[in-house]
């Protein structure tokens, strides 16, 4: 079916088509299909733990501590400047070995507020290596919060141990979910 929108001698003519058609769907012999079972894996207690503490860390007060260098355990603001690029960020990072990648925790381990390094990012995901240079803005001491059962309650259990449990209860769905997906 046509149907002409516009028609002009000087500008020429605007015409709409419609049209019905079926899709070509190949035949598909179900018989012959091999699907491999993906079974989600199991969530390892440190991957439970290292959530845990990611709470501990979103619920803690920092306390500036500028004049000394950035140990384990503290946050520390940083700016990360990458070339050729030239891009820029600034965050506040919780500066624990098992939180960050291998190369920015050495890169900081034992700078003070106000110095920096020059480090080269490791390639990644079909990304080329890439220089950059990062700065220690502030150092904080990280106040974590005390674990107990108001601190629970702030984030929806009533007990610590209940916290824990739906924590990896949530690892193990987002586990399911991912090897579901995978098929």
């Amino acid at each position: 079916k046509a149907k002409i929108l516009e028609l002009s001698s000087q500008t020429g003519a605007r015409i709409q088509y419609e049209y019905e058609a079926e899709p070509i769907v190949p035949k598909i012999d179900i018989q012959q299909l091999n699907l491999e079972a993906v079974s989600p894996h199991s969530v390892p207690e440190d991957e439970v733990e290292k959530t845990y503490e990611w709470l501990l860390y979103s619920k803690s007060t920092h306390q500036l501590a500028d004049d000394r260098p950035l140990k384990d355990g503290d946050a520390a603001e940083i700016r990360l400047t990458t070339a050729p690029e030239g891009g820029l960020e600034s965050k506040t990072v919780y500066f624990k070995k098992r939180h960050l990648a291998d190369w920015l925790y050495e890169a900081l381990y034992g700078l003070k507020a106000g110095e920096s390094k020059e480090v080269l990012i490791p390639a990644q995901g079909g990304r080329e290596s890439l220089k950059a240079n990062v700065q220690v803005l502030h150092v904080y001491d990280c106040l974590l919060p005390e674990q107990n059962t108001e601190l629970a309650e702030s984030m929806g259990e009533s007990y610590i141990e209940a916290l824990r449990q739906n924590i990896r209860a949530r690892l193990e769905f987002n586990a399911r979910e991912a090897a579901h997906e995978r098929m």
